[in-house]
């Protein structure tokens, strides 16, 4: 994967043992968002996450938890056009829209050496389909566009 600039919005420490800038393609820059929904108020921390997640050339979701402030923050690479590669542990509920329009990776909870060593091919396989799927042109905001109904006008 050529270098990128990603950005991760995460639920869970651990998760970040999954996304690692070495793992993910040598030579990319990743830069956190946080711990969605801990101790970040209005201002700084809120301007610092949104223009991260902005900047960034692929983001990285982990939708552990279901927690609404990731969701948000999904939000706005989707509606930027953005490549975007949804994971979450195994046993996480599904969300209704993204589930049935974006493909998402679910990754051994058990963070331990031998899971993480086992899930890490198949994560760096899906980071790396996000990337390239870029150039296609079908995002998911393109998707939804071509779906809207018809107006009587």
């Amino acid at each position: 994967m050529p270098k990128c600039n990603l950005a991760a919005v995460r639920n869970r420490e651990g998760c970040r043992g999954q996304i690692n800038a070495r793992r993910c393609g040598g030579g990319s820059s990743i830069t956190s968002g946080g711990r969605s929904g801990r101790g970040i108020g209005m201002g700084e921390g809120q301007a610092t996450i949104v223009n991260q997640l902005l900047d960034a050339d692929l983001v990285i979701a982990d939708l552990t938890e279901n927690n609404p402030n990731v969701l948000f923050e999904l939000g706005l690479p989707l509606s930027e056009d953005k490549p975007v590669a949804l994971i979450r542990a195994k046993g996480t509920p599904a969300i209704f829209d993204v589930d049935n329009m974006l493909r998402v990776y679910e990754y051994d909870p058990n963070l331990w050496l031998s899971t993480v060593e086992h899930d890490r091919p198949k994560l760096i396989d899906h980071i790396k389909a996000a990337w390239e799927s870029r150039e296609s042109g079908l995002t998911y905001l393109k998707i939804l566009r071509e779906r809207r109904p018809a107006t009587n006008s």
